[in-house]
């Protein structure tokens, strides 16, 4: 029966690592989920917000896009900030054959120096505090849904020596990966590094706002990484601690099997056996480099 969780068709989603690294996961039946402070990547999610923002360049922005609404006014206001919305319909109601051309003349002075609440800079420095706590309770799972990518095996997996585990989503022990997204490659700033960004999310729909920082902003990645074809599955830790990371047990039954890397040691095997009892579903295949130049995963014999 389809899980209520499932959030999309993927059947399995992989993870890289080295063969320590898989000797703990399966000793303790748990995946490291880690908050984006100790990620490889610094571009990845922002450690912090608003860097070099400040209140004025914020409302100018604001105001810019709040005077071409007034100008260019949209059918559907739903999509902007209750506040915005409601003067948008104000004017509507006062002007109902458009704005004076006089008032759009002031209008255009204003966006040259806006006015600036007192508490603005004040607000500011409350945003990047409460991010800072939230970048460091946030925990992200990072997956795969390809097991033969040749520099993730060379990257994460100990120069092909490690060790790759495929998850199935199982939807009768609701797994968590079910609820995974994949990631969206692109080049564009987030809306959190400059003041026309910011502006935007002030100016739409409140939870449309807070879902992009406090969710969609963690599925972000530039598209040098993008050969990794990798899915996330992000969460809070609810416990305050100065961990960054939290270890979160999964199913032996979500295990469905192990991939050893085409520089896999033998010496490891019998390691490997040991703790793979527990797990009776689990199959264990290998990674072998092709005369192709790509990577082929077969069933162990």
């Amino acid at each position: 029966m389809r899980s209520h969780l499932r959030m999309h068709e993927q059947k399995s989603f992989y993870k890289y690592m080295t063969f320590d690294t898989a000797l703990a996961v399966l000793e303790n039946c748990s995946l490291r989920w880690s908050s984006p402070l100790i990620f490889n990547d610094p571009f990845d999610v922002p450690r912090e917000v608003m860097s070099n923002v400040t209140s004025d360049k914020i409302s100018k922005s604001l105001v810019k896009l709040i005077i071409n609404e007034l100008k260019n006014p949209r059918r559907d206001l739903d999509e902007l900030h209750s506040n915005i919305k409601n003067m948008i319909i104000q004017f509507k109601t006062m002007f109902p054959q458009g704005i004076p051309e006089e008032l759009m003349d002031k209008f255009d002075s204003i966006m040259g120096n806006p006015p600036i609440g007192d508490g603005a800079e004040q607000s500011i420095d409350d945003f990047k505090i409460i991010w800072e706590s939230m970048i460091k309770r946030m925990r992200i799972l990072c997956l795969t849904i390809n097991p033969a990518i040749t520099s993730m095996w060379n990257h994460y997996a100990d120069h092909y020596s490690g060790v790759v585990l495929e998850f199935s989503c199982n939807d009768e022990l609701d797994s968590a990966w079910l609820i995974a997204e994949p990631i969206i490659y692109s080049n564009d700033l987030p809306h959190t590094y400059s003041a026309d960004g910011m502006a935007h999310l002030l100016f739409h729909n409140e939870k449309k706002s807070i879902k992009y920082l406090a969710h969609e902003i963690t599925y972000l990645k530039t598209k040098d990484w993008s050969t990794e074809q990798e899915w996330r599955i992000s969460t809070y830790d609810s416990v305050s601690s100065d961990n960054l990371f939290s270890d979160l047990k999964f199913h032996p039954l979500e295990l469905k099997s192990v991939i050893l890397g085409p520089n896999f040691k033998n010496e490891n095997f019998d390691k490997l056996l040991e703790l793979l009892v527990k797990y009776k579903h689990t199959v264990i295949k290998t990674a072998e480099i092709t005369a192709q130049r790509n990577i082929a995963i077969n069933v162990k014999v």
